[in-house]
């Protein structure tokens, strides 16, 4: 997750990127996709289409004034955005399941950082990921991380990044539990527990099962 202003930072690069420039990596615009060796226009999911986004950023911060919200100068952050990214390649992926994902992500977004005014998926790098946004006037105050840090500076405490740290490593949990762990997701990979191609396949696997007998019975349940 991170979050932008309107006036983008000096230098150059992602981390330099005002809110334009987010956009239009979204959008897979050729001068901010140059990471993506064959770029495809995104499908729309959820909110603003990609004609009405930035317009409808600068109504939705100027309707937060009109309802007694402090204007936003160019430099603060109004745009809080992550990415959400499925692991497995097309081929590899149970579509009920990752069906079931996008509507979790979405849903866990919402929690996290309020209404998703816009939510775009990609399928053109190894796994498909959704990019989902939300405006506000006041971002930084909506992202775990920053505010953790923020309140550890006030607090003079003497590792404020790590503050930093330990809230987006709660924050991935919360992602896990609502939407990973219920769509057949592993937690941790591979490599980090050193675990043999078979066992990663027989846990895969078997991950699936259960996330699809699990959704098996709760449909059942909403039928009933």
């Amino acid at each position: 997750a991170e979050t932008w202003a309107i006036k983008p930072k000096k230098g150059k690069g992602p981390k330099q990127w005002g809110i334009a420039d987010v956009f239009a990596e979204a959008l897979r615009a050729p001068e901010n996709s140059t990471h993506v060796l064959k770029p495809i226009p995104p499908r729309h999911v959820a909110g603003m289409t990609r004609e009405e986004m930035l317009a409808g950023h600068d109504n939705i911060c100027r309707e937060t004034v009109k309802l007694g919200g402090r204007k936003a100068r160019p430099d603060v952050h109004t745009l809080v955005g992550a990415v959400y990214s499925w692991p497995y390649k097309p081929e590899e992926t149970d579509a009920e399941l990752y069906s079931e994902w996008v509507k979790r992500s979405l849903a866990f977004h919402e929690a996290e950082f309020g209404v998703v005014h816009a939510a775009f998926e990609h399928t053109d790098e190894s796994c498909p990921h959704l990019h989902v946004y939300t405006i506000n006037n006041d971002a930084k105050n909506l992202h775990a991380g920053s505010r953790a840090k923020r309140q550890a500076l006030e607090a003079e405490a003497e590792k404020p990044h790590q503050a930093y740290r330990d809230a987006m490593v709660g924050w991935q949990d919360r992602f896990y539990e609502i939407a990973g762990h219920p769509c057949g997701l592993l937690r941790l990979g591979p490599r980090r527990r050193r675990l043999e191609q078979p066992a990663v396949k027989a846990e895969r696997h078997a991950a699936i099962a259960t996330a699809k007998a699990q959704l098996r019975r709760e449909q059942e349940i909403e039928a009933a």
